[in-house]
């Protein structure tokens, strides 16, 4: 059965962490300096995010004169907006990897400027501001001006990215990231399409190319306690960061959250950045299976590392699982640089979720006679958080386990797109009203059932 249990995960491993669905739950906001093995937190506060790709904070605000904006589009920009976003921006930005920009468009007199790009194995990241005024933020209500924004890598879309926000200093400072396999060089292309509650024009265009330097060590060391196996599969580093790939497995179910701590050799805790989990319960074999990579601040040099699963309670507050540790020593593992990956637009096989949107969008298009080009097809979460966690709710769709819905966004128009287990095509009409997306009503169409679709993708991909 070892054997059984081993193909499944295997194939699990094979399948491709679907971007819509990708769980940055939780993503925190340790801005107290480093912490030491010596000197453990053990309560911590989490941003978590309803919306895959989609995190929100706040500092303060201050006035910013409408004549004063619109004299920035002729002023050169100083600093850099990504090398604030974390620790391994940070870094990258000391070795002088961050690439200035410094572009400005205005439209309805609002100013919005590219400050600069970051690319490398794990993330492509794009640094924005934009001025604003306080009365724009209403007694510490989520923020109503929400930029939307659409990437185009040599002209084609791509739909899964994030969008960190702080207000400071007068400015919306933005940090766009997408951590999807693109070419080593290409051509940029981000549009804003709405910005603080205006539509508007904002183009911007130029090229990226990636920062080379990367190591990727194989490391397949394991642990176990109380009915737990914590594997560590790959570290990976390069310079904006320290990439872990793991998992951990039990035959009992996995209901906690967990999140991990990555110690240097000398108690130093670098800075979570991002961590991504996807939970499989394989059924025959009673087992549950946690698949997660968490990409941690850049190590400083090859040396012992260790990490630790961490138990985060309902409250957040922690509790380190030192009995599941594992200490790895780089200096005695080899490194290679890390795989590329051919990226084609055209041929690549996307993931069985993504084939069903892509039908489910085309089933609707059809039959209500769309014209496809007339939208713009993105995430749900590009109409703003809480329009999108209400809708959500209201539905009863689980972003863990159900198909993420599709909206076509026209203007001040809109659809949102979603498929039930029995095939139904759900279409809900959704209108811009004094800034806000409203639903106007709903339409049912019968299409083609999950279970048909996914007979169909194998066939077609396996």
């Amino acid at each position: 059965m070892n054997n059984e249990v081993q193909h499944f995960k295997i194939k699990i491993e094979n399948i491709p962490i679907p971007e819509e669905k990708l769980n940055f739950a939780i993503h925190r906001a340790i801005k107290n300096g480093e912490k030491t093995r010596g000197s453990r937190i053990n309560k911590k506060i989490y941003g978590l995010a309803i919306v895959a790709s989609l995190f929100i904070f706040f500092i303060g605000a201050s006035f910013v004169s409408p004549a004063f904006a619109k004299m920035l589009q002729h002023i050169p920009v100083l600093g850099s907006i990504l090398s604030t976003q974390d620790s391994g921006l940070h870094e990258a930005s000391k070795k002088g990897l961050i690439k200035s920009i410094g572009e400005t468009v205005v439209d309805h007199d609002i100013p919005i400027t590219i400050t600069d790009v970051y690319y490398d194995k794990f993330r492509l990241v794009i640094g924005y501001k934009i001025p604003i005024k306080p009365e724009l933020l209403k007694d510490n209500e989520i923020f109503e001006g929400y930029p939307e924004v659409q990437l185009l890598v040599d002209g084609q879309n791509i739909m899964s990215y994030g969008n960190k926000i702080t207000i400071e200093d007068g400015y919306l400072i933005g940090a766009i990231q997408s951590e999807r396999n693109l070419p080593d060089t290409f051509n940029l292309n981000i549009s804003f399409h709405e910005v603080l509650n205006k539509t508007g024009k904002w183009d911007f265009e130029f090229p990226v190319s990636i920062e080379e330097f990367s190591r990727e060590y194989e490391v397949n060391q394991r642990a176990e306690h109380d009915n737990k196996e914590l594997l560590v599969e790959t570290i990976s580093s390069t310079p904006s960061g320290t990439m872990i790939k793991l998992s951990i497995e039990s035959n009992e179910r996995l209901e906690d959250t967990y999140t991990f701590h990555l110690y240097e050799q000398d108690g130093t805790m670098l800075e979570l950045i991002e961590e991504n989990i996807q939970q499989h319960y394989l059924t025959r074999f009673n087992l549950d299976y946690l698949k997660v990579e968490s990409l941690f601040g850049p190590i400083k040099k090859e040396q012992v590392v260790t990490i630790v699963p961490v138990k985060v309670d309902s409250d957040y507050s922690e509790k380190e699982l030192e009995e599941l540790a594992i200490e790895i020593d780089l200096t005695k593992l080899t490194s290679e640089p890390i795989s590329n990956q051919e990226y084609k637009f055209f041929d690549y096989k996307p993931s069985e979720e993504t084939y069903v949107r892509e039908r489910m969008v085309n089933e609707v298009v059809k039959y209500l006679d769309l014209e496809l080009g007339e939208y713009t097809k993105t995430d749900l979460s590009i109409t703003g958080v809480r329009f999108a966690a209400e809708f959500l709710q209201n539905n009863n769709i689980d972003s863990r386990e159900d198909i993420a819905p599709v909206a076509l966004l026209r203007e001040e128009t809109g659809l949102i797109i979603y498929k039930n287990d029995n095939g139904m095509d759900i279409v809900t009409s959704i209108q811009k009203v004094n800034g806000k997306w409203k639903t106007t009503e709903t339409t049912t169409l019968q299409g083609m059932s999950k279970e048909k679709i996914s007979r169909e993708y194998k066939k077609k991909y396996n």
